[in-house]
């Protein structure tokens, strides 16, 4: 992903050391700026070999933003479902009810259709969006999408408000910092005879 370079981004990871094991969850890369080849580099070495340990790595990955201000978006690629808790989705469902700021979406990377509905619950209870990929083109398409919210998000926050006299009653004008420039071109004309007045 091309993010802007307020954007912290991290990496998790599961079932990629041994079999059999629900435990094995890792966090690769903690949530820092400057990541984005850090995690190529990363993923392109992962080796999936053991369980679907999905419920238990969202946990962990929220209870690391738990502090964190502003709302984080959780990125969940699987191909395929749940494999050691009965109730991903209600594990969600719960965070989200206990106040953590998240918004999960998933990519369910060539799933059938039992594995696609449990992702698109997971992505429903995390108040996110749910993104079929079946090969490198939809994969990436995808992730394009989320990058796009993120960098709308991060304008919004970006955007400032000033207090300005103009002795013309109250005027409120919200834009992005890089955008203030756009001030010097505004004009303020009155309605019933279209004089420019300010």
């Amino acid at each position: 992903l091309d993010l802007p370079d307020q954007v912290k981004t991290g990496l998790a990871t599961y079932g990629h050391r041994r079999k059999g094991d629900c435990r094995d969850i890792e966090l690769l890369i903690p949530v820092g700026h400057g990541m984005r080849n850090e995690i190529l580099d990363q993923v392109s070495g992962i080796s999936p070999k053991g369980k679907t340990p999905i419920a238990a790595s969202i946990q962990m990955v929220a209870d690391g933003i738990k502090n964190v201000e502003d709302e984080t978006i959780i990125i969940l690629i699987s191909d395929g479902e749940e494999t050691c808790h009965p109730d991903p989705c209600g594990v969600v469902k719960n965070l989200k009810q206990s106040g953590a700021r998240f918004v999960l979406h998933v990519v369910g990377f060539d799933v059938d259709d039992n594995q696609r509905l449990q992702l698109e619950c997971l992505a429903k209870s995390g108040e996110g969006r749910y993104f079929t990929a079946n090969d490198t083109a939809s994969l990436t398409s995808a992730m394009t999408s989320v990058q796009a919210e993120v960098v709308q998000k991060v304008e919004k926050a970006k955007a400032v408000s000033r207090k300005v006299a103009t002795r013309l009653g109250k005027l409120r004008i919200t834009m992005p910092e890089s955008a203030r420039i756009s001030l010097n071109t505004i004009k303020i004309i009155r309605a019933v005879d279209k004089k420019e007045v300010k």
